[in-house]
């Protein structure tokens, strides 16, 4: 016969999704001295117990088995007072508002009994205090379990136990135990892979710069700056659109252009319906590995730049292969180009530029890999987020679905399909089972508690452990 205990994750709160837990503790009364124990959490339907235990959280320990200084790991006390800590070998994570059970199975017949658990009723009169024992919201059920069929719900009745969650302190050891924002990101198109733990950025728009000349009198009515324009290909083809930063009766500046800008059709206004025919077309976009001056059609209108020092931009070449960031230092309005932080590690003579979220780079993530697959995309996930949503939709990576994602180090770029966001997360590391000792190893473990009290008789259903 086992024991099943329900429990509800009750924290963290405020929008957490997960808690990361390293052990539970139980109470002995006595314990077998030849055969162990299993402790696991499984997973909860209608209330009961399934057979889907959760990863990691599987953890069998002997009466003979001790932690590095010596100490035995099962512990018992006459009045319920010292726990038997089960660590974990991997960090658990349970899901935050959610419902498990705490399953304690003996490796014992009938003939080898001796565990019994220490517990308590719901409203019995605790010995020390002699008050009435309150159960609080995260104790469930108490249900005895045999490998049959038999399952019984005991009424009002609780295990004393308690959930740890994991920190750990010593920077020796690989450690992610710190709250930090991780994002999971639906990606594909990679130009080549991203490296584990570089930078990276997500764009904000593609400007695709057209500086277009108007044929003379070939202008009708007056564009206004900022409207969408489009150019009606025909044929089933879809319109070539855009916007106009700035227009006068000469000169057309276009950009987020979609495609390709024709100087064989006319160009019409979405608000103004303003029409124009246009010439010459400039779209050049010139870096090289010699200087870090880029020339572009256009900065600005003469009296506003689109480019401004600290701002965040991108350049992509235009075989698609290689990206890059850098910080825009200082406009040059006279010569139409901007100096950058750093010089390009490509020569392009018509490459791509964008613009990123967050100036000076501060809107940036760091890669970590591949989590699962999801409609033949794939799902990356990036931690140590600087974003904050409570600034603008610009300084996040939600709304991201069509934006790119440069690597700072690979000059890689994905497409983005969409974020889901996992807010705060919490991850300890990975340690062998004979790295449990607190002391030796300067971890420490916190955690809540399913009930703060406890009487010290125990009920006859602690017994049903020691039974088939």
């Amino acid at each position: 016969m086992s024991l099943a205990q329900i429990f509800v994750v009750t924290q963290p709160l405020g929008g957490i999704s997960v808690v990361t837990i390293s052990s539970v503790s139980l109470y002995f009364k006595s314990i077998n001295q030849t055969m162990g124990i299993d402790v696991q959490i499984r997973e909860v339907a209608n209330g009961m117990p399934t057979y889907n235990i959760v990863e990691n959280s599987r953890v069998t320990v002997r009466p003979t088995d001790k932690y590095s200084n010596g100490s035995y790991i099962l512990k018992t006390s006459s009045d319920g007072s010292v726990p038997s800590t089960f660590t974990f070998l991997k960090p658990v994570q349970l899901k935050s508002l959610s419902r498990y059970s705490l399953m304690i199975i003996p490796n014992i017949d009938s003939a080898n009994n001796g565990y019994v658990l220490w517990g308590a009723t719901a409203n019995g009169i605790d010995q020390s205090t002699k008050v009435p024992i309150q159960f609080n919201g995260a104790v469930g059920s108490l249900i005895t379990w045999d490998q049959g069929s038999d399952r019984t719900t005991l009424s009002n009745q609780a295990l004393k136990f308690s959930i740890n969650k994991g920190f750990a302190i010593n920077p020796r050891y690989h450690d992610d135990s710190y709250n930090f924002n991780e994002e999971h990101i639906v990606v594909n198109d990679f130009t080549n892979p991203f490296t584990i733990g570089e930078s990276c950025y997500m764009s904000n728009s593609n400007l695709n710069l057209v500086n277009a000349q108007i044929f003379p009198g070939l202008l009708t009515g007056s564009f206004i700056n900022g409207e969408y324009f489009y150019q009606t290909l025909g044929g089933g083809l879809e319109p070539i659109t855009g916007q106009v930063y700035y227009a006068n009766s000469s000169v057309l500046l276009l950009y987020n252009t979609s495609n390709t800008v024709s100087n064989t059709i006319n160009i019409t206004g979405n608000s103004s319906g303003a029409n124009a025919w246009i010439g010459n077309i400039n779209t050049s976009v010139v870096c090289s590995t010699l200087s870090n001056t880029i020339s572009v059609p256009f900065v600005g209108s003469g009296s506003t730049n689109m480019f401004y020092a600290n701002q965040s931009i991108f350049l992509v070449s235009s075989d698609l292969t290689k990206s890059q960031p850098f910080i825009v230092t200082s406009v040059n309005p006279g010569n139409n180009s901007i100096q950058v932080s750093w010089k390009p590690l490509f020569s392009d003579s018509n490459c791509l530029i964008g613009t990123l979220r967050g100036d000076n780079l501060s809107l940036k993530m760091d890669y970590q890999g591949y989590d699962s697959i999801k409609q033949n995309n794939m799902i990356a996930t990036f931690n140590n987020s600087t974003a904050n949503t409570q600034i603008n939709q610009y300084f996040h990576f939600a709304n991201s679905e069509g934006r790119f994602i440069i690597g700072q180090s690979s000059r890689a770029r994905c497409m983005s399909f969409g974020t889901i966001d996992l807010e705060y997360h919490c991850v300890i590391p990975q340690l062998h089972f004979d790295q449990i000792e607190e002391n030796e190893h300067k971890l420490y473990w916190g955690g809540y508690r399913s009930y703060n009290t406890f009487q010290s008789s125990y009920p006859n259903a602690w017994r049903y452990i020691t039974e088939i």
